[in-house]
């Protein structure tokens, strides 16, 4: 038996099947476990990393299996709003108003109530959301390979809605068990089919380290937002949808949102020995267009694809700093 003890960084959409209360859950945790072990091995084969995906998380095929391991957590599963909603302002380009730089990047959770203003429409888990996570594994040689995956979502991703923009960030600090070495991580040459690590994907962090989570989190949003908003003109569409196509697709043809993907950017913040606080942006590029008609115009284009991000990283580039993947280490 492993167990470790963990706390949510930031404000935390996470929640039951009826979105009723703010929740843990361990379904979502080893969702996004799955997705993490996916990104740690973007080398194999489709039919190897099928093969062995299912032996330790479980397939629910004709011949399904059961998971190799269990999770159970413990503590503040369940929870209303309790921390006030974080606002720090930032100016809108063209206009004399400032927005909330949370609201921009929660929208959706966080919306516009006709007559109440911007309102959380659904309820989250407050930073310092603190719980138990224990791990009982059926078959202890898959221990590494999760624990490996929780070491990247810990450090590059988040749980629940809005993950991809840093909110649901938790570390995981005290722990009973041994810990496996996990090694560094898998950087294969080949570009993936998916969303995973490769020897094409960068990362950068907050050049500075902060107190709080706060502070790191909204630095980050904000030099995010900025490289977007230089990216191209306001209302215009065509680099943006290669970042993860926006929310109001009605300028976009409708033959091109049939093909859409989740943007390749994860934003992420993190605790670090010294009880500073940083936040990062993690690139993941990919291959796009698999499947699509190679005749049809409106379709997402590599050769676009590869040339927007570029243009998009170098921007970050500008205001964060960045880290070598070959450097980092995966630690529990």
């Amino acid at each position: 038996m492993h167990e470790f003890e963990c706390e949510l960084l930031t404000h935390a959409f996470i929640g039951a099947a009826d979105n009723k209360f703010a929740e843990i859950r361990a379904p979502s945790l080893k969702g996004a476990l799955r997705f993490w072990w996916r990104a740690l091995h973007g080398g194999l084969p489709l039919k190897e990393l099928h093969q062995r995906e299912s032996e330790i998380f479980g397939s629910a095929a004709e011949n399904g299996r059961r998971s190799s391991f269990s999770v159970l957590l413990h503590g503040e599963e369940k929870a209303k709003v309790s921390a006030p909603w974080p606002d720090v302002k930032v100016p809108v380009p063209g206009k004399s108003f400032a927005i909330n730089l949370f609201d921009y990047f929660a929208y959706g959770p966080r919306s516009f109530v006709k007559g109440g203003g911007m309102t959380t429409v659904r309820q989250y888990l407050s930073p310092g959301t603190k719980f138990r996570c224990r791990f009982v594994f059926r078959n202890h040689n898959h221990v590494q390979e999760v624990f490996r995956a929780l070491a990247a979502l810990s450090h590059f991703g988040a749980l629940g809605s809005k993950s991809r923009n840093g909110f649901g960030a938790f570390s995981c600090r005290k722990h009973k068990g041994e810990i496996p070495q996990l090694g560094a991580l898998p950087l294969p040459q080949k570009l993936p089919d998916y969303s995973a690590f490769s020897q094409q994907s960068l990362y950068w962090e907050t050049r500075n380290a902060y107190g709080d989570a706060k502070s790191a989190h909204a630095e980050v949003l904000k030099v995010y937002r900025d490289a977007k908003l230089k990216l191209e003109p306001r209302h215009d569409d065509r680099k943006r949808r290669y970042l993860g196509a926006p929310i109001n697709v009605k300028r976009l043809d409708k033959k091109s949102i049939q093909f859409r993907y989740a943007k390749p950017y994860f934003i992420s913040v993190r605790r670090g020995s010294d009880n500073k606080y940083r936040a990062g942006i993690l690139f993941l590029p990919h291959q796009i267009g698999l499947g699509m008609d190679a005749k049809d115009k409106n379709q997402l284009r590599q050769e676009e694809f590869t040339r927007v991000t570029q243009e998009f990283n170098s921007k970050l580039s500008q205001s964060l700093k960045p880290v070598p993947l070959s450097n980092l280490r995966l630690e529990l």
